[in-house]
């Protein structure tokens, strides 16, 4: 995953997807909707 995607997702500039919440998830090994339920 790109660096600039982290560094837009941080700043609120850009969406979590559903296939970034499954590549951030694998990496953390949390669940796709902590990551889908962060932007709630």
């Amino acid at each position: 995953m790109p660096q600039t995607r982290i560094a837009a997702i941080i700043k609120k500039g850009r969406a979590i997807t559903a296939d970034t919440a499954l590549r951030l998830s694998r990496f953390f090994g949390t669940s796709v909707e902590f990551w889908l339920n962060l932007q709630s």
